[in-house]
């Protein structure tokens, strides 16, 4: 009999290490380069959460980390998207940067209301930056980052930064590159360029 002891299901002893390998299997090769990418490609990243093996994480990095797989997988399906709202995608992009730099927001060209990172509800703890599935975490989020950016050229946007409000906010900034203004994303998904 367990008397006082509390059993939690599918919880995996952190000191057991295991491979990022027996982790993660992914169905296709990380691709960062834009000019690379195709739609054949970017349907295959919307699955990207299937590819965890649950049962070698412990809960923290399931918590975690497959919150974050599956955020890439939604960019992915923004990217798709006949009606794509580009200030989602923008949005889900920073705020996995921000997770990742635990809370950091460094400004992009020295004013700090512009920065990068957009600020959520929970940043990574260290051990889930300890992890051994971490690297592979990272690898896979500048595949992210290369669909937002391949989105924001079909587009004829670039991501600029995101802007920090006074009222507590932040916004996604980007550059129309036909006129070169600078509008909240949006603006941009209501049409307004």
């Amino acid at each position: 009999m367990n008397k006082g002891r509390i059993v939690v299901r599918g919880f995996v002893n952190p000191h057991v290490k295991y491979s990022p390998a027996d982790a993660f299997q992914p169905v296709v090769a990380p691709i960062t380069d834009p000019e690379l990418l195709t739609s054949d490609y970017i349907k295959h990243i919307e699955g990207i959460v299937k590819w965890i093996k649950s049962p070698t994480l412990n809960q923290n990095e399931r918590i975690y980390l497959a919150a974050g797989f599956r955020k890439m997988g939604v960019i992915a399906k923004y990217a798709l998207a006949r009606k794509l709202k580009l200030s989602f995608m923008g949005k889900d992009v920073e705020m996995l940067r921000w997770q990742m730099a635990q809370g950091e927001q460094p400004s992009v060209d020295g004013d700090p209301t512009h920065v990068l990172g957009f600020k959520g509800h929970a940043i990574f703890p260290d051990e889930i930056i300890e992890c051994p599935l971490f690297p592979v975490f990272k690898q896979w989020f500048e595949v992210a980052e290369a669909i937002h950016k391949y989105t924001c050229k079909q587009l004829g946007v670039e991501f600029m930064y995101v802007e920090v409000s006074e009222k507590g906010g932040n916004q996604a900034m980007y550059k129309v590159l036909e006129t070169g203004n600078i509008i909240n994303a949006r603006y941009f998904d209501n049409g307004m360029r």
